[in-house]
């Protein structure tokens, strides 16, 4: 038995990407997809070239390339579960990339956008690519204070918010630390420097530092890390964004205290020595909690900041009113900003990123 029968024993066809009627079969790991060169050929240039190569057995007698189910082959170096989703994508689904009315899973799109960038499949990328990038948009946090501006969140803010903005964007993105990796892996590949902001961020708040350290492992088994300048900056941005967020929260408490007192609130000094002494005990407050929390009202947070919870009763409802609406101003004027040298994610709170 020649070595190329041994091997195509040893191959399996994919239940999900195989059409009996197909003429190329393409090969990646022990799985084989049959389908239809021409379709390929128009998607992919590079695929197009690949497929010159693959010839069957001529009238003279010189033998051809590999075959598989009577088809030539084209043998690739790819993932089978990253090439399966771009072939699915290409020959089922491409609708379902144009239609933000069907949730896309996050794991789908990354993978489509890697084979898409890897064969210059041009359009699949830019529809693959467009829809992440839509997602992951650097005024996250202007997005979640317009959102609960509006909607009062029933439990967890962030995870809330994020169920919004999947279905808005149609992609189902798992708020993790992986998700965070992989998502910087994309942003960089594509050289979509906007959707590093928030890839960061998740990557600071989600992931566990092995994860960072060590990277992330797919479903197919690769392993995805963040580059040293990447893992860097976010383990130096972490605990810095983390003391930012604490003290714009103390500040917004000294600014309320200082601020012109609203219409017919005669018990505002009182109001004032309380928010003075709150933002002074706040201020003093380890920094603590999830990183996500310090962007959210402090009544939201899934652990009450001390000071709050014992001051806060005490202001007048016109007061506390005010200090609401100061800390949604305050915060939805804030951009994620990345540093291109550094990595280093920062927050820029008025005139949004340099």
């Amino acid at each position: 038995m020649s070595q190329s029968k041994r091997e195509n024993q040893e191959i399996e066809a994919d239940t999900k990407v195989w059409y009996e009627d197909g003429n190329i079969v393409l090969i990646a790991g022990s799985t084989a997809f049959k389908l239809y060169k021409g379709l390929l050929a128009s998607v992919s240039p590079v695929l197009k070239d690949m497929f010159s190569l693959a010839r069957p057995d001529n009238d003279l007698g010189i033998p051809g390339t590999e075959t598989f189910d009577g088809c030539p082959t084209v043998r690739t170096t790819d993932s089978p579960r990253d090439l399966r989703c771009f072939l699915y994508t290409i020959t089922t689904s491409f609708v379902e990339l144009l239609d933000r009315n069907t949730l896309v899973p996050f794991a789908r799109l990354a993978a489509t956008v890697r084979i898409a960038h890897k064969y210059q499949a041009e359009q699949v990328l830019h529809a693959a690519g467009s829809r992440l990038r839509a997602f992951f948009t650097p005024d996250v946090i202007a997005e979640l204070h317009a959102q609960t501006a509006t909607h009062v969140p029933q439990d967890n803010v962030w995870e809330s918010f994020w169920d919004r903005k999947q279905r808005e964007c149609g992609v189902l993105v798992p708020m993790t630390g992986a998700t965070g990796v992989e998502a910087v892996s994309i942003a960089r590949l594509l050289g979509y420097d906007d959707m590093l902001p928030l890839a960061l961020l998740l990557c600071c708040a989600c992931a566990e530092p092995l994860e960072l350290r060590n990277g992330v492992r797919r479903a197919d088994g690769a392993v995805v890390r963040l580059s040293d300048g990447d893992y860097l900056g976010c383990v130096q941005a972490a605990p810095a964004l983390a003391r930012t967020l604490h003290m714009l929260g103390a500040a917004v408490m000294h600014k309320c205290a200082q601020a012109t007192p609203p219409g017919g609130t005669v018990t505002h000094s009182v109001c004032k020595k309380v928010l003075v002494v709150m933002g002074n005990e706040y201020q003093k407050e380890p920094v603590s909690g999830p990183l996500l929390d310090g962007f959210v009202w402090f009544q939201w947070r899934r652990s009450l900041p001390k000071a709050y919870a014992e001051y806060a009763q005490a202001v007048c409802d016109k007061c506390f009113l005010r200090m609401v609406q100061t800390f949604r101003e305050t915060f939805s004027d804030m951009t994620l900003y990345v540093e291109k040298e550094s990595s280093y994610i920062q927050i820029v709170v008025g005139g949004g990123a340099k």
